[in-house]
């Protein structure tokens, strides 16, 4: 079975918020982008936009953590 994302961006958004539970430390940005097979600026716009989202809590020098349940609403991503 084959899914079409929009974007590569919104894959990397829907990996993110299926495979992460509230309080689970983000994966470093090169992990992220080898397991995905994405590239960086694709995996730090999906960080990006979920932060913006409320999904993922950032702060400089630490792992970014999921601060909110990502399945409880379809429309993280």
């Amino acid at each position: 079975m084959i899914i079409k994302y929009r974007n590569v961006t919104d894959f990397a958004m829907k990996y993110i918020c299926e495979r992460f539970n509230r309080g689970d430390k983000l994966l470093p940005q090169d992990d992220g982008c080898a397991i995905t097979g994405i590239s960086r600026g694709a995996w730090r716009e999906a960080v990006a936009r979920l932060n913006a989202k409320g999904v993922i809590a950032m702060s400089h020098g630490k792992p970014s953590v999921i601060s909110v349940d990502p399945l409880s609403s379809e429309e993280h991503y």
